[in-house]
């Protein structure tokens, strides 16, 4: 969460006209159906959005004069309880990924893969795969019929018929297949 989209998340078009430096922004998942028409495929150059991700040194955040420009224009945003204890506020925390657990579901259960970084919001959660754990396969795991069991069956019901939605909490306990004991032959036929 940002705790001011206004400033951090901006359109594509938006971010060119203002002139931000390019290496500071970086394709920006808001929703599960950002980032093309594939249902699990991410092409991270047509998510409607950018997260403005500046350093959190100020002599860093100088080198980038339109950014740091873009944020004294904002420094009001600062006193905002959601800002208020980063520090600094400019400074938004993330964690670029290239896999995607979905929060909530309907009746589509789809895991969102990049074929680079790409920034996640609150409506998606960064998978790390663990050490010794392919990222494709894993995202072919979580895209599963298995993982589709999995949250239907352990998901909360709380977003009114039928929907589901997990916290980490609820992520971090589910259930995945451990590929790493997949038969040499497995992997092949998964992918």
């Amino acid at each position: 969460t940002s705790g001011a989209n206004e400033v951090f998340y901006l359109g594509r078009a938006r971010a060119a006209a203002l002139g931000l430096e390019a290496p500071l922004l970086v394709p920006l998942l808001r929703s599960p159906r950002d980032g093309g028409a594939a249902p699990i495929d991410v092409d991270p150059d047509t998510t409607p959005q950018l997260a403005l991700i500046c350093p959190a040194d100020r002599d860093a955040l100088a080198r980038h004069p339109r950014a740091a420009a873009w944020i004294a224009a904002h420094a009001d945003r600062a006193r905002r309880p959601t800002l208020r204890l980063r520090v600094p506020w400019w400074a938004l925390p993330v964690r670029p990924a290239r896999l995607f657990l979905t929060k909530a579901y309907a009746a589509r259960f789809a895991q969102r893969v990049a074929p680079r970084p790409v920034v996640a919001d609150q409506r998606l959660y960064a998978v790390e795969p663990r050490p010794g754990v392919a990222l494709d396969l894993l995202a072919a795991v979580l895209n599963s019929t298995f993982a589709a069991f999995a949250l239907e069956s352990l998901g909360r019901a709380s977003l009114g018929p039928g929907a589901l939605e997990w916290t980490v909490a609820d992520a971090a306990a589910r259930p995945v297949l451990d590929t790493r004991r997949l038969a040499p032959a497995d992997p092949a036929a998964l992918r």
